[in-house]
């Protein structure tokens, strides 16, 4: 009888055992889970704090021409070049708007990277992945285009903090020293100040860096589909 009961107690407790790891089990993935979504739905700014510059709705026309005149024939016309005439075709995009900005020629590198693109200041290069480049997918090719916008707006942003700095004009960059200061701040020294997005991805989005290039890349996109849309 002993016995049985101490099978009894032995059987409940891994029972009990069983249920709180699966409990924690579901959890964790629960956690993931959210996680996932946050990086393919990430949070935007509410109200959106982005009020462009004179100069950033100029830029953004500039580089929309750019892009519809790099690809007459549509973005997706890049189906029929091989991987490096696809990465020539995209540079040559890259240095026509960085010299529109007034930011000159720039080093292009295209590497398989974990997000679209990056900008390297103290290297002033430009990242590109080129794991998407090189997929058969137009709309990821279209997203391409404004992530390289986006991180020459990074440039931008740097031109304008390392203008202060030095103590030269900044005027040309159209923005405001508050604004500049914002995105001084947001840096620190050496990115010290900077969040990652894999650290944590809501800080990141709602950063003054960041807001300011999504800003500016969203509103080439948006000149851009109004060029096509209106066959200019």
């Amino acid at each position: 009888m002993k016995l049985i009961e101490k099978a009894g107690t032995m059987i409940r407790g891994f029972v009990k055992w069983g249920a709180e790891k699966i409990e924690k089990t579901i959890e964790w993935g629960i956690e993931k889970v959210d996680k996932i979504k946050t990086f393919f739905n990430p949070p935007k700014p509410q109200p959106d704090p982005f009020v462009p510059t004179e100069k950033q709705k100029k830029d953004a026309k500039s580089a929309a021409g750019n892009i519809k005149k790099t690809f007459p024939n549509g973005i997706e016309s890049l189906e029929y070049k091989t991987p490096e005439q696809r990465r020539e075709t995209v540079e040559r995009l890259i240095q026509n708007i960085s010299r529109d900005r007034g930011l000159g020629n720039i080093a292009v590198e295209f590497k398989s990277l974990d997000c679209n693109g990056e900008y390297h200041p103290a290297s002033d290069t430009l990242l590109i992945n080129d794991d998407l480049l090189q997929c058969e997918d137009p709309n990821i090719w279209k997203r391409l285009m404004f992530t390289a916008c986006h991180e020459i707006e990074h440039r931008h942003q740097f031109a304008a903090m390392n203008a202060i700095k030095n103590h030269k004009p900044f005027e040309q960059y159209g923005y405001s020293v508050e604004r500049i200061k914002d995105f001084a701040e947001n840096w620190g020294e050496n990115g010290e100040n900077y969040i990652d997005w894999t650290e944590d991805i809501y800080g990141y989005y709602n950063q003054p860096l960041e807001i300011d290039a999504r800003g500016f890349a969203e509103l080439v996109e948006e000149e851009y589909e109004r060029l096509i849309n209106n066959n200019i």
